[in-house]
């Protein structure tokens, strides 16, 4: 039987070196927190959810957690086309931002 694995995102920042804890909505995690640059080239306020493309041309698709400050609809839009970095869990399910810092 083959084993089936998926792709744990690294990047050139350093990763938090303590293990992330399980979420119930994101479901069990790949490990540790970790910590991505890159640009928003496009976001859905209604579902949470933020696409980044990194350095190298890879695009990740992130869900903000529920922790992360609400912003308003036109602060939300207002960060398409912005460097960010995300600190972030990667799980099962999802990518779950952290923190969301303009660059």
């Amino acid at each position: 039987m083959a084993a089936i694995f998926a792709p744990t995102l690294f990047s050139s920042a350093s990763a938090q070196p303590a293990p992330a804890a399980s979420f119930a909505a994101g479901g069990t995690t790949f490990g540790r927190v970790e910590t991505l640059q890159g640009k928003i080239i496009d976001l859905d306020l209604k579902k949470k959810v933020i696409f980044v493309k990194s350095p190298d041309n890879v695009t990740y698709k992130f869900v903000v957690a529920s922790n992360v400050k609400q912003l308003k609809t036109g602060e939300f839009e207002s960060l398409a086309g912005k460097t960010v970095e995300i600190t972030f869990i990667p799980t099962r399910t999802a990518n779950i931002a952290q923190k969301i810092e303009l660059r």
